[in-house]
């Protein structure tokens, strides 16, 4: 760069280094109104995006309320980078430039985070750096992470509540792996993800509610596990329409279940009438083959909901070892036992009408047996 360049570089650092310090100087007389606006952006977008995840954050303690928002909202970020913008792919990966931009925007997030435990050594970093061009394009960066209200709440949380940056890593890999991933390869695959992404985020949750405990994690383990397969359940119509199968390859073969039967469920598989004494013959095969293949895919999907069950029934034996404190952290157990018993009810059909109603049509079902474990206790 020329001499000119440089000196214009550095006139427009020392600028940037004044307009942060006085920045930080006004935001210290309203951090505890910025404070309750971020909580209340977090809330918003939760519930929003996420209303089960709503419903549980009303119900956990209120000291640990805003915590759990927090990062419930960073949650429901990571969680939707996959299902973000159509920009070109790249070259070298199946994955989105911009949901791989995302992830690495949040992982540095984390980082910056852990690293600078406070805003004041940030600031001093800052400044220390505004001689160097490259560090202080980074520094600026940084800067500008922090115009964002979930960034504080999450920074807020991890101070207040010390949470283990561990968890928060396991689920951004998780999300990150993720993100080319059309179909899981195996159950043991589908599992893993389960515990790295929701027991993750319930072992977190127990650190919000100042609950560190050996049974409570082990619960925890066994929850998100079990929720993290019932919600791979769950968005089975809503990945096949973007050409995912939410059933892992293993059991797709082991019960001969035809992957187009999934990527495209017919839509009069409910109006055959057996009874039709007329039908042709190419209505009669049709017939049959909508049979065979619905009798696999519910025989895979039984399996997964079996598995699915087993954890949650050891978590219900372990629950009772939880300290008193740490239970409301375990509520989204209800959502996954509720959509089991819904599954059960329609012989395992996954396309079922009745499971893919809209939201509003199970809310209260689901508000009203989390209000009974909230009271008793137990799920």
């Amino acid at each position: 760069m020329t001499p000119r360049t440089i000196s214009t570089l550095r006139i427009l650092q020392q600028h940037h280094v004044k307009a942060f310090m006085m920045q930080r100087t006004m935001s210290s007389v309203s951090s505890s109104t910025q404070a309750k606006e971020d909580h209340t952006h977090c809330v918003d977008l939760v519930r929003e995006r996420d209303m089960e995840g709503y419903l549980c954050g009303l119900l956990m303690p209120s000291s640990a309320r805003n915590s759990y928002f927090a990062i419930r909202a960073f949650n429901v970020e990571i969680a939707s980078i996959k299902d973000g913008g159509a920009i070109k792919k790249s070259t070298q990966s199946g994955s989105n430039i911009a949901s791989n931009l995302r992830m690495q925007w949040w992982r540095d997030v984390i980082s910056d985070i852990y690293t600078y435990p406070s805003d004041k050594k940030e600031e001093e970093t800052l400044v220390k750096s505004s001689s160097n061009s490259t560090e202080y394009i980074s520094q600026s960066i940084a800067a500008s992470r922090k115009q964002n209200p979930i960034v504080r709440s999450l920074q807020s949380a991890i101070h207040s509540s010390n949470l283990t940056k561990r968890f928060l890593d396991r689920m951004m890999e998780a999300r990150e792996e993720d993100l080319d991933v059309k179909q899981m390869k195996s159950m043991e695959d589908l599992v893993q993800y389960g515990e790295d992404t929701t027991s993750s985020f319930l072992y977190l949750n127990l650190e919000c509610a100042g609950v560190r405990d050996s049974n409570a994690d082990q619960c925890a383990s066994h929850i998100g596990v079990a929720h993290g397969l019932v919600t791979s359940l769950r968005s089975t119509l809503y990945k096949s329409s973007r050409g995912e199968l939410s059933i892992p390859d293993d059991l797709m073969r082991k019960y001969s279940v035809p992957s187009r039967y999934l990527l495209d469920p017919p839509t009069d598989r409910y109006d055959i009438d057996e009874n039709n004494n007329n039908a042709t013959n190419d209505y009669t095969q049709i017939k049959k083959e909508y049979k065979e293949s619905d009798d696999s895919l519910r025989k895979a999907v039984q399996e997964i909901a079996f598995v699915s069950r087993a954890h949650l029934h050891e978590a219900r034996n372990k629950q009772n070892m939880v300290p008193k404190d740490g239970r409301q952290a375990l509520l989204p157990a209800v959502s996954a036992l509720h959509y089991l018993e819904m599954l059960e009810k329609v012989n395992y059909d996954v396309l079922h009408p009745m499971l893919n109603a809209a939201p509003e049509a199970q809310r209260l079902n689901v508000a009203l047996l989390l209000g009974r474990a909230w009271l008793t206790g137990v799920f």
